[in-house]
């Protein structure tokens, strides 16, 4: 308690991702919600943007709570602006588009689109390009346009399958 509060904060994010690492979400949680503060009275965004990422996981991947999820996304967004840390801003816009496209909601992608163009990406267009297939083939089935979804998907099968089901897949032909 005596250390300095930055301290704190990098110590409380860094515990709250190893717990969440060694699957403890509970643990995660609460270090986050106390690393969080910290970070952000002691000016240090970045750490409290990786805070964020924390949350979202727990609350989507654990408690599959979109709404909480979806405000952790927005936080985590705020606070990588603050920090400058493009890397953590483009992660939390993929995953806004992600729960939005599992919504169905296609103004808000529609919007998120021109923001995913707008965004200054350097190096990480592939890497976008990448992490947006599933949501955009979601987006594409909500629609109906199973063609397109399955066109999207298809080069990813390889590496979205596991052995178990590639051999199952191999039974059934």
């Amino acid at each position: 308690d005596d250390a300095p509060i930055a301290l704190r904060a990098r110590v409380y994010a860094r515990a709250a991702y190893v717990a969440l690492e060694c699957g403890l979400p509970g643990v995660a949680r609460e270090r986050a919600l106390i690393a969080a503060p910290l970070a952000v009275s002691a000016a240090l965004y970045d750490v409290a943007a990786s805070t964020y990422s924390v949350l979202y996981n727990v609350a989507y991947e654990i408690d599959d709570d979109a709404v909480a999820a979806l405000v952790y996304l927005q936080r985590l967004r705020d606070l990588a602006v603050k920090s400058g840390t493009l890397r953590l801003d483009l992660y939390a816009l993929i995953g806004i588009y992600h729960l939005q496209a599992e919504a169905g909601n296609d103004a808000a992608l529609f919007e998120l689109e021109g923001e995913i163009t707008a965004a200054d990406k350097h190096d990480a267009t592939s890497e976008i390009v990448d992490a947006l297939v599933p949501a955009r083939a979601l987006q594409a089935a909500w629609s109906g346009r199973f063609s397109d979804a399955l066109r999207l998907l298809r080069p990813t099968l390889d590496h979205q399958a596991s052995a178990e089901r590639r051999a199952l897949r191999s039974e059934e032909h």
